[in-house]
């Protein structure tokens, strides 16, 4: 089951907090919804409307709120649903630092790309 930043919506996320708590563990995932569905709740609010990928942090924060889960926790029992239900295993520790460098990239890119289309 996935929930995504709609959750973050104080007028239209109400129903998901309600039952998110019930939503087994094994059963959890966690989406963006990118480019869209922004998480209205960010601060600061980004430049731009588009929803990212690093947004994802902030839903899982929320949503560990919500639950009550240390957030280490969610994003372990999350992630391990993800990679059965994919059939796919999460990065090394060596992958990750590749893999965060080349977001750092992208998201150096795309700050250089907002500046200049203004």
């Amino acid at each position: 089951i996935g929930i995504t930043g709609w959750i973050c919506d104080e007028r239209r996320g109400h129903h998901l907090r309600e039952f998110v708590y019930k939503i087994p563990a094994g059963r959890l995932m966690l989406e963006t919804d990118a480019p869209y569905l922004l998480p209205r709740d960010l601060k600061p609010k980004p430049k731009t409307r588009r929803n990212e990928p690093m947004h994802l942090a902030h839903i899982a924060k929320v949503i560990a709120d919500i639950t009550g889960k240390p957030i280490e926790q969610l994003a372990a029992e999350t992630t391990q649903t993800a990679e059965r239900f994919f059939n796919i295993k999460a990065l090394t520790t060596e992958d990750d630092r590749q893999g965060s460098a080349e977001v750092q990239i992208m998201q150096e890119r795309s700050s250089a790309t907002e500046h200049t289309e203004k």
